[in-house]
């Protein structure tokens, strides 16, 4: 069995290459499971470089989250200006800037 440090250590490694693999499903298992590691290290009187170095984890994580979190907000934003019919200035995996417009669909009607 891990020692509750490490495990919390390797929590975080996993749930980095999670969040940097787009992995968003499994998120919520990474919640769970670091609160149950903390709560564990409760109370243990942890040394201060072990907890900067939680700490630093932790905060690698939460700005990762965040970053994720906002890129969710800026694809909503740009859907909702292509359905209002904005043209909008978007990036392919290559980084290619593209041109996408609203593409009406239009239903011909034979008697």
């Amino acid at each position: 069995m891990k020692v509750p440090v490490q495990a919390l250590c390797a929590l975080l490694e996993d749930e980095k290459e999670a969040l940097l693999g787009g992995k968003y499903d499994q998120l919520e298992g990474f919640a769970n499971a670091k609160q149950r590691a903390v709560q564990s290290l409760q109370g243990q009187g942890l040394p201060q470089t072990t907890l900067e170095i939680l700490q630093r984890g932790l905060a690698q994580n939460a700005a990762l989250l965040g970053s994720a979190a906002q890129g969710f907000q800026d694809a909503r934003h740009m859907l909702t200006r292509l359905r209002d019919g904005q043209d909008t200035q978007m990036y392919d995996r290559c980084g290619t800037s593209k041109t996408m417009r609203r593409v009406e669909n239009q239903l011909e009607r034979k008697a």
